[in-house]
This record gives C-alpha cells, sequence and structure tokens, in this order.
C-alpha cells in the first residue's frame, strides 16, 4: 500500500530539510507538514506539484503513480541531458565489458566529468 506520508518524509529527509525548511517552501506551517508525514492530512495537488519540483521528482512519483524514483533534468543543459541519456543507454546495454571499462564508457564517463565541473 502506499504511504504518502512516508514518502514526503523520506524525499524531505533525502534533500535535508527540517519539517521548518519545507514549510518555509511551501508557505504552509510545521504543523501541516507533521500532519501530511503522519497521514493525518493530505496535500492539495497544488502542494504535490510543489513539492515535486522541491525534491526534483516527477509528480506521478509523488502521487504513488510511479514506483521507482526517476530524475528530473529540466535544470540542465540540452548538452547534459544528451550525455546523461547516452550514459543511461551505454550502462544499460548488453555489451558488458567482464574486465573493467570499455573506451567507450571511459569517454562517456568523462564527458561528464567535463560537462558538470561546474
Amino acid at each position: 500500500m502506499f504511504d504518502l506520508g512516508l514518502l514526503i518524509k523520506n524525499l524531505r529527509k533525502q534533500s535535508g530539510l527540517t519539517q521548518k525548511q519545507l514549510a518555509k517552501k511551501l508557505n504552509v506551517t510545521v504543523t501541516t507538514i507533521g500532519r501530511w508525514e503522519s497521514n493525518y492530512k493530505i496535500p492539495s495537488i497544488n502542494r504535490l506539484i510543489q513539492m515535486a519540483s522541491i525534491f526534483h521528482v516527477p509528480l506521478n512519483y509523488i502521487a504513488g503513480i510511479e514506483k521507482e524514483r526517476s530524475i528530473v533534468t529540466d535544470n540542465l543543459t540540452q548538452r547534459q541531458q544528451n550525455i546523461l541519456n547516452t550514459l543511461v543507454l551505454e550502462f544499460q546495454s548488453d555489451n558488458k565489458n567482464n574486465y573493467g571499462l570499455s573506451e567507450r564508457q571511459q569517454d562517456i564517463l568523462n564527458a561528464v566529468l567535463i560537462e558538470f565541473n561546474y
């Protein structure tokens, strides 16, 4: 069974936020956050949308529709998104090298390091 309150609490903690900090970001009281996390109250759809943005997860994940957490890349450049997509596809492929990384995998990881080194 889906536990929205536990999900909110876990996402908040993974984001390094206290209840007070999350309450401030959402313009609600700490009591409201506590009620959501204990499943005493359910957040409005607008609050769920705000939380999805704050926690960088799809709304479907917060709503319990998607069981796997996705990576949200909205704030990345198109080049960064392309590199990450290539990385995921490369490491999902069946062409696994038994002895370390292939040259292509090394090149992709190198591109990640260069592109994300702010």
